[in-house]
């Protein structure tokens, strides 16, 4: 549900007045018009009847001007009172001389007129018409009395002051009119004074009741972008949380697979060994959707390391052009040294997966752009600019509309159709760069191509990211190795690699197991433990072992991620981690390396 604002109009003074004012207007205006035609039907009608027509021609007249000040909407408001005005003159003015002073309706339209005028017009311009109604009495008054017959009017006795045919009697009729008018125009201008003083009083508590409706209507909204935020980030936790135990279990079937594969390869004719080969390429695909899922949990899927962005795209180039095929050209422009610290295996993914994205963009061929720059930004989070190192990925491709770029991060959201993508791209892109403490910038365009820019935190260390020096593994001395999982397939692949060095196994199935072996008799040397195990987790055995048996060395080998292990468990000595799935080589250095760690610390 989404609220629209609603526009609360306030009355604010005089604008509101002179629009109420209009209002009024135009319906009194209306109104008159209406009765005035009617008015002038029934004369035609009797005039039809009597044979008398003098009274039609003025009628008309003010029919005519009374429908130009109700219909001409275009003019201003005093324009079209001062047609008001001419329509009301015109009437007393052909109809004094006719009817006399003897019926009140000329007076009483002449008053109506005056209200009116008052009242949506202004003061002024009552007082204004008031003198034109006097001057037109007047001249009707000289009219009747001078340059015409006396009107034969039948007066009973002491009635000698209704008689239109003295002067006398028109000025004191004029002179009642004149005060009765200006009594009214003052009056009514009172009540517009006491009308617009209670709009300014009140002023501010329309606007104020305006400003809450506002901050009421925004408060809403804000609340429900938090809402909807708030079910996101819960239905990502709940898929996060299942993703990891997903790629947990898989993993572990992963590291069985490759390892019999691994075992096997060294055992076939040649023509079976192609088909290994193929296994340990799907193995290798599957481990690199293992650690999407594990990226969208949130985990580390590898340490840590003070690298040059610049360094790493570099050896990411060759594979990066065989990605986006020969229609694309990929063109590099490193930056100044961009020292961060990353994970790899996570840069590499997100390079992979936004080369791939911007190839599919292109479908007709175009230009990719990878380039890098040292940039200050401020961040809501901090509270003063920092340096960042800023990783560009530019295409000329389709681009994108609003529509696509505001679910382009929702999870399993994807443009390319359910058999060409997850949908799982974008999201494990943006958690692996939040997860490296940086942020994401998309600028795109419907049919001007898409730039993402990458934003890591640079540092002021200077160290290679290049790897260690593989150890040839040199076999055991008479070494004893605790394997702890509570995966049979991985306890009987770690056993089958470590004893085939020489080294002694013991397994245990669970944390309180290998507690039980460890406090016997017998030494251990070296403990292998899963990070996620039922009962007693692969940290929660660490801690206890660590607090018994400091000196031990103990390795973390697990299908989770490094989050789950990370921090002291690993800053102190003879610590090590290796992620599932993994081949026997590498388990060895790992082991040879930690061992021959505990050795040295023990000889001095």
């Amino acid at each position: 549900m989404s609220l629209d604002p609603v526009e609360v109009q306030a009355p604010t003074g005089p604008e509101a007045l002179v629009a109420w004012r209009l209002d009024v207007l135009q319906k009194v205006f209306t109104y008159m018009f209406a009765f005035l035609a009617a008015l002038l039907l029934i004369e035609a009608a009797i005039s039809l009847h009597t044979g008398q027509w003098h009274a039609l021609p003025a009628l008309a007249i003010a029919v005519l001007l009374q429908g130009i000040a109700a219909f001409a909407r275009a003019w201003g408001i005093h324009a079209r009172g001062a047609v008001f005005t001419v329509a009301a003159c015109v009437g007393l003015g052909f109809g004094l001389p006719t009817l006399g002073f003897g019926l009140p309706i000329p007076f009483v339209v002449g008053a109506m007129t005056l209200t009116l005028l008052a009242l949506c017009v202004g003061q002024r311009f009552a007082l204004g018409a008031l003198g034109a109604l006097v001057a037109v009495m007047l001249a009707s008054a000289s009219f009747v009395c001078f340059w015409r017959a006396p009107l034969p009017v039948a007066l009973g006795q002491g009635q000698g002051i209704l008689d239109p045919n003295h002067f006398s009697n028109w000025l004191r009729v004029i002179t009642v009119f004149a005060a009765v008018g200006v009594a009214i125009i003052f009056a009514v201008g009172f009540l517009v004074q006491r009308l617009e003083e209670a709009v300014r009083r009140n002023r501010h508590l329309f606007l104020n009741f305006e400003q809450a409706s506002r901050d009421k209507i925004k408060a809403l909204e804000e609340r429900e972008i938090l809402q909807a935020k708030v079910r996101r980030a819960n239905e990502l936790q709940v898929m996060g949380l299942l993703s990891a135990t997903v790629a947990h279990d898989f993993n572990n079937l992963l590291m069985v697979i490759l390892a019999n594969a691994s075992f096997l390869k060294n055992e076939v004719h040649s023509a079976a060994q192609e088909s290994i080969t193929d296994i340990e390429g799907a193995v290798e695909r599957a481990t690199d959707l293992c650690r999407r899922l594990l990226t969208l949990a949130g985990e580390r899927v590898s340490e840590e390391q003070i690298a040059d962005l610049n360094q790493i795209v570099e050896g990411e180039l060759p594979i990066l052009r065989r990605l986006v095929s020969s229609r694309v050209t990929l063109e590099w422009r490193p930056g100044p040294p961009l020292w961060v610290k990353c994970a790899r295996t996570e840069m590499r993914q997100a390079l992979l997966n936004l080369a791939a994205n911007a190839r599919d963009a292109m479908p007709s061929g175009g230009r990719l752009q990878i380039s890098g720059k040292l940039t200050t930004r401020q961040t809501p989070e901090a509270s003063r600019p920092r340096s960042y190192a800023c990783l560009s990925i530019s295409d000329t491709g389709i681009g994108m509309d609003a529509a696509t770029r505001e679910k382009i991060f929702e999870p399993f959201f994807t443009t390319k159709g359910k058999t060409k993508g997850t949908g799982l791209g974008m999201t494990v892109i943006a958690a692996a760069v939040e997860g490296q403490h940086g942020f994401l910038e998309l600028d795109t365009e419907l049919g001007k191509g898409t730039t993402f820019s990458l934003f890591f935190p640079s540092v002021n260390e200077r160290k290679s990211l290049r790897p260690p020096a593989s150890l040839a593994p040199t076999g055991a001395r008479g070494e004893h190795i605790l394997v702890v999982d509570d995966d049979e397939g991985a306890r009987r692949i770690l056993t089958r690699y470590l004893e085939g060095q020489g080294y002694a196994v013991s397994t245990a199935s669970s944390g309180v197991q290998a507690l039980a072996l460890l406090r016997r008799s017998e030494p251990i040397h070296l403990v292998i433990s899963d990070a996620v195990m039922p009962e007693m987790s692969g940290r929660e055995l660490f801690d206890t072992v660590n607090v018994e048996r400091p000196e031990l060395p103990f390795l973390f080998c697990s299908g989770f991620a490094a989050g789950m292990i990370s921090g002291q468990a690993l800053e102190a000595g003879h610590r090590a981690l290796l992620n599932k799935p993994f081949s026997q080589q590498e388990l060895l250095e790992k082991v040879q390396q930690l061992l021959d760690a505990a050795h040295e610390s023990n000889v001095r």
